[in-house]
């Protein structure tokens, strides 16, 4: 079976602690797929921060629905994202697209 490739997405821009709410949430997710003996990657955006050399928020996003649209499906950490313009837009993507869109999972749990 081919690797599964989960991009997380949430709110990032004034979130102080995001970075922390992507992990858990990844952790999470992997431990998930794990326990059902499936193989997956998990894609955290921030991860991916270094590829900005401008720090345009703009292109972060650009670089983040790269990563997003190399995907297999997009599961949300519900970190207030309804409120995240590029959170939004991410699963506006998905919804176009025929990307799968995941139960939500709650990086708190």
């Amino acid at each position: 079976m081919e690797k599964i490739k989960i991009y997380l997405s949430g709110a990032i821009t004034g979130r102080e602690n995001y970075e922390q709410e992507f992990y858990e949430a990844r952790d999470k997710v992997a431990d998930f797929m794990k326990s059902r003996n499936i193989d997956c990657e998990v894609i955290v955006p921030c991860d991916y921060d270094y590829l900005n050399k401008t720090g345009i928020w703009e292109e972060y996003l650009k670089n983040d629905i790269k990563l997003l649209l190399d995907s297999d499906c997009l599961i949300d950490i519900e970190n207030e994202s309804y409120e995240s313009k590029g959170a939004m837009l991410e699963k506006r993507i998905c919804l176009s697209l025929g990307i799968p869109k995941y139960a939500s999972i709650k990086y708190n749990m």
